[in-house]
């Protein structure tokens, strides 16, 4: 299966299909912390995640939720290819 390698940005949320199909709340390239907030809350990982080459993540990397980390990521979603590490 072709990946895509993307890492989160801003404080977007993005579903993690994959765990949501095991009814897991989970997001791309972030996790879980009791300490933030009231409630706890989703604080970025600030890692490259690889996912499935699937639409959804397709668009959101367009859309701009999630940021291709290499240039063949970018090249298959349609966007210009500028990953800092």
């Amino acid at each position: 299966m072709k990946i895509l390698r993307v890492r989160a940005i801003g404080d977007a949320l993005v579903q993690d299909y994959q765990a949501m199909r095991d009814h897991v709340r989970r997001y791309i390239g972030r996790r879980y912390d009791p300490s933030v907030g009231v409630n706890g809350g989703w604080v970025s990982t600030d890692e490259v995640v690889e996912v499935p080459n699937i639409a959804e993540y397709r668009l959101e990397v367009r859309e701009g939720n999630l940021e291709p980390a290499d240039p063949r990521t970018a090249m298959d979603c349609g966007v210009q290819f500028n990953y800092k590490d």
